[in-house]
């Protein structure tokens, strides 16, 4: 068993995958029951469920071998067009959700403490991921953090990675700051 992330030794890639399939299958009958109702709008329940299959191809990218012998985010480009802050912030949408129902769910009997504790973990793992700068680019279109420092697009790619990081690093530090990123 090989960890998806080191900040979480027992979630695997597998458990992120079986996940986000979850996700996906729960969001497609909610967003069409929404839309019929007139509670939500087509464009809406399509942006929500494009979100979900952008992380599932970036988890297949994630642990396609081609990709990670050629770098993070280095290989084969998306078919998806969600930009990585789109995907990064659904993705702390989802787990800010989440916290928020889970006590609910667990007052009733819908989900155990350790189901809902390794669901969070798997979405954690998954923004660990992000986090750490797979897939990343500058909001200028520059590469990731180790961008040409000579050129001023690579210099301010650079200070966008390091504001970022410097975030995250806090976040990590005090673990309850996780829930008040806004990425």
């Amino acid at each position: 068993m090989t960890a998806f992330h080191h900040l979480f030794p027992a979630i695997t890639a597998a458990h992120v995958a079986a996940e986000l399939a979850r996700e996906a299958a729960r969001r497609k009958p909610f967003y069409a029951r929404r839309v019929a109702e007139g509670a939500m709008r087509q464009e809406d329940a399509d942006r929500e469920l494009a979100l979900v299959a952008a992380w599932q191809e970036d988890l297949r990218r994630m642990t396609d071998p081609a990709c990670n012998s050629a770098g993070c985010g280095d290989g084969a480009p998306p078919a998806h067009v969600l930009p990585w802050g789109v995907r990064r912030a659904g993705l702390s949408r989802e787990i800010a959700l989440r916290e928020r129902l889970y006590p609910r769910a667990l007052e009733e009997g819908k989900l155990t403490a350790d189901q809902a504790a390794h669901r969070l973990d798997c979405l954690h793992a998954l923004a660990a991921r992000y986090d750490s700068g797979w897939d990343w680019l500058a909001s200028n279109g520059h590469p990731p953090r180790w961008a040409n420092r000579h050129t001023p697009e690579g210099r301010a790619a650079l200070e966008e990675w390091d504001a970022h990081a410097t975030t995250i690093l806090a976040a990590r530090a005090a673990p309850t700051k996780q829930q008040e990123l806004a990425l």
